[in-house]
């Protein structure tokens, strides 16, 4: 991994400030709902095609509201319309922040680690030349190393039972991950 120094600036203020506001935001997000693998895979989604679909659809229902049948109105039809354009702006906005975040945090990951194996390396060299203290150093953090075709490599993080759900409802057979649905098309 190259190395960025990403410096995020980050102190027990603005730490503060951050998590003040998400929790506003997720005040002000009151309305959103979590669905089940089950729910999501039986769901139709909005994708780019479908759109313009829902688009026509309202247009003529506005148009002819007698096709509409007894248990579904226009008023609502409307209001669903309403509550999708109101929130896909802000729902793009807070994945593209996610995925800054996602990429950020891993970026800083990835320094962590590289600092630590090259304190690790050091301790081994220091070690091989007699330097006190390194021994116990050194068999702290080679604990966390396997070998590999007679080399020495850091252990994966172990896997998990866990099953991870995308967007369209299926699973990834135990890896951990968190998705953000995009505006993919299931049920096509």
């Amino acid at each position: 991994m190259a190395f960025s120094d990403v410096q995020t600036g980050l102190d027990a203020v603005r730490l503060a400030r951050i998590a003040q506001n998400l929790t506003a935001l997720e005040a002000d997000l009151d309305f959103v709902i979590k669905l089940t693998a089950a729910q999501r895979s039986k769901m139709y989604s909005i994708g780019n095609s479908r759109f313009s679909f829902v688009e026509k659809a309202l247009r003529f229902a506005k148009q002819f509201p007698n096709l509409l049948p007894g248990f579904r109105n226009l008023t609502n039809f409307v209001r669903i319309s309403n509550d999708y354009s109101s929130l896909l702006p802000v729902f793009d906005r807070v994945k593209t922040l996610y995925e800054k975040l996602d990429d950020t945090v891993m970026q800083i990951g990835g320094n962590y680690i590289d600092y630590s194996l090259t304190f690790y390396d050091n301790a081994k060299a220091a070690r091989d030349g007699d330097e006190p203290g390194t021994e116990v150093i050194c068999k702290e953090l080679g604990s966390h190393f396997v070998r590999k075709n007679g080399k020495e490599v850091l252990a994966e993080e172990p896997e998990t039972e866990t099953e991870t759900v995308n967007e369209n409802g299926k699973t990834n057979g135990g890896n951990v991950q968190v998705l953000i649905p995009g505006n993919e098309q299931q049920n096509s």
